[in-house]
């Protein structure tokens, strides 16, 4: 789990740095292996915290040209604000955003639970073309010319012919 210790956190900029094995984070993608890093600070202002810094983790992709293995360095950024407000924890603690963004949390916690944000903003930032690096400035033609019709002949379609005998004056 990925926990800041919210305890001894005075008003103002606070550094934090964070690692977990990404097999211990519940419900993350199998591409990710590795260890999850997080580093930013937290803001405390009262009783808002802001945090905010960058995510990173491995992922093992497989190009969608090449068919091919290929390790990335997943990075994201995290930004997330945890409000204590016992009242609206518990009115909203089966909903985890309120309508501001904003994450409640009870006055006796301890720590801010940032797994969760960081495993959500992590799975998006996965690529959906996923091109391996040897692989990312080269054209598909230059990849796969036999497959490159360079004539400028389309092929005959019969699945038309009848449409081209209707009249429509």
């Amino acid at each position: 789990m990925l926990k800041i210790s919210i305890r001894t956190l005075k008003d103002g900029d606070n550094p934090v740095e964070l690692s977990e094995k990404s097999e211990k984070i519940d419900g993350f993608f199998g591409e990710f292996f590795g260890i999850v890093n997080f580093t930013g600070i937290v803001k405390r202002q009262g009783d808002r915290y802001i945090v905010k810094g960058m995510a990173s983790c491995q992922a093992n992709l497989i190009c969608d040209l090449s068919n091919e293995n290929f390790i990335e360095t997943i990075e994201t950024e995290i930004n997330a604000v945890y409000v204590v407000n016992n009242i609206l924890f518990e009115q909203n603690k089966d909903t985890y955003y309120e309508l501001h963004g904003e994450i409640y949390m009870r006055d006796d916690d301890l720590f801010i639970d940032i797994t969760e944000e960081v495993k959500q903003e992590l799975i998006i930032s996965l690529p959906l073309k996923r091109i391996a690096p040897a692989y990312r400035d080269k054209k598909i033609e230059d990849l796969y010319p036999q497959y490159i019709n360079t004539s400028n002949e389309q092929p005959e379609d019969s699945r038309w012919e009848a449409l081209k005998k209707l009249n429509l004056n």
